[in-house]
């Protein structure tokens, strides 16, 4: 492999890591009911209407599904593909059994497509020119063929971890709309006030654009509304960190320390966070760290308690929150199929979920066409209570600090687990888990709890 390619390929995977950290800070919320979803154009009358439709993936008993993602290759070492198939899979079994489906038809994944790391694009070609699915899922690392996917019609529901991916994109709806990676982030400011972080250390890696721009929001939120939440600021920053630390990450924290850091916010994979945080405890150093990417239990049970004290920003309702119905039903329907409750597995099943959802706007005489529209008539989606509200019409403009007034989503907010003694705690009201802002500014108050 040439260095060049390599290169290439590290951008990518630091990319994917921080945008993770970056998904939930752009989230709309609305304190509406907890049940809620959108409006549609159908009756539940209509929902068992079969009629003859002419699409690709449809029959007269089934409306098929791919998924494309990673497991050859996969740089995490942790679950991406299979985990996210498995949330797709549960939710469609839920339909499947509690509403007959839609249309008198199954909903099945029918296409599993592993795309190796390296190969989106040309697993992306295989499964248009298959054209045996009516849509499309995808957790890709490297999401060079979403825009093929998307030029076919072929409506795509992804994890939304890169905006450069799909903003613009009319037919790839993510599990949140696009986010600002420019922007301060106020939940950000919020996460450090509830772990006592007054001298923040950002840091990124230096191959990926993305990632040197999470580090620098990160500094500048830190900095920014440092006055609002007892004087925070940053003390550390540097967003030339050489991937996989070849030479080490010793000099840095030593910087840490003489810095007097006692947080930090790293745009970069766990398995990084983990060398750092290992690093600072041999140097004496003591550090709470806010997570993009580590709803995780079991890895955090398993790291020794080496995250205690340390925050994550999760991009839906935690399920250490009080539980909703719909929370009930997707592990009621992950463990019928003995599948493991992940992460990515309830991002599959927030996706499965807005599929279904634009199904049954569509209407019987449903097509890719009529699914793509009917979902971007959208404005308060929320994957019956999972996440915070997403209004469509305005989810796939790119976000900056200057048309955030105009374009963004209604309401900017988080939600939060701390991590002690190796398990996860709701941070906040339990009955109401999101933190939520006005979406139109950027300018600092104190948040509102919302269901």
């Amino acid at each position: 492999m040439s260095t060049t390619r390599r290169k290439s390929r590290f951008r990518c995977f630091a990319a994917l890591v921080l945008a993770v950290g970056l998904v939930a800070a752009a989230c709309s919320s609305d304190d509406s009911d907890d049940s809620s979803t959108p409006a549609t154009e159908g009756s539940s009358g209509d929902l068992a209407q079969n009629v003859a439709v002419d699409e690709s993936g449809v029959t007269d008993t089934a409306i098929n599904f791919a998924v494309l993602g990673t497991e050859t290759g996969n740089p995490f070492g942790t679950c991406l593909l299979q985990c996210y198939t498995d949330g797709i899979e549960a939710y469609f079994e839920y339909r499947n059994t509690e509403s007959d489906g839609i249309y008198g038809r199954q909903l099945e994944v029918t296409d599993v497509v592993d795309d190796e790391f390296g190969k989106n694009q040309e697993k992306a070609l295989q499964i248009i020119a298959a054209d045996d699915t009516f849509a499309t899922f995808s957790q890709a690392n490297i999401a060079t063929g979403w825009a093929d996917l998307a030029a076919e019609g072929i409506p795509l529901y992804v994890w939304n971890i890169e905006p450069s991916y799909v903003v613009d994109q009319e037919g790839i709806f993510g599990n949140s709309p696009v986010f600002c990676q420019t922007c301060t982030s106020r939940p950000q400011a919020y996460a450090m006030e509830q772990v006592d972080i007054t001298k923040l250390s950002s840091v990124g890696y230096g191959v990926s654009d993305s990632s040197k721009n999470c580090a620098k929001a990160s500094r500048d939120t830190a900095d920014t509304y440092g006055p609002e939440i007892g004087g925070a600021e940053n003390v550390y920053f540097n967003d030339a960190l050489a991937f996989g630390f070849p030479n080490g990450i010793a000099p840095e924290v030593t910087a840490m320390k003489d810095a007097g850091a006692n947080g930090l916010v790293a745009c970069i994979e766990n398995t990084g966070y983990n060398t750092i945080l290992e690093e600072a405890k041999k140097q004496g150093l003591s550090m709470n760290s806010l997570l993009p990417n580590a709803y995780n239990a079991e890895y955090i049970s398993q790291q020794g308690g080496l995250f205690d004290g340390s925050i994550v920003q999760v991009s839906f309702r935690p399920l250490e929150a009080t539980r909703i119905p719909i929370q009930d039903k997707y592990l009621e329907y992950m463990e019928k199929l003995n599948k493991e409750s992940s992460e990515l597995a309830i991002i599959g099943w927030i996706n499965a979920s807005l599929a279904y959802e634009g199904l049954v706007a569509a209407g019987p005489e449903f097509s890719r066409e009529k699914v793509i529209d009917a979902t971007n008539q959208f404005t308060d989606f929320t994957a019956d209570g999972w996440i915070a509200p997403v209004d469509w019409t305005k989810g796939h403009t790119a976000l900056t600090p200057s048309n955030i007034s105009t374009d963004g989503q209604q309401y900017q907010c988080g939600s939060y687990v701390k991590i002690v003694d190796n398990a996860f705690e709701i941070v906040g009201d339990a009955d109401k888990p999101f933190s939520c802002w006005p979406g139109d500014t950027l300018d600092w108050s104190e948040p509102e709890a919302m269901s």
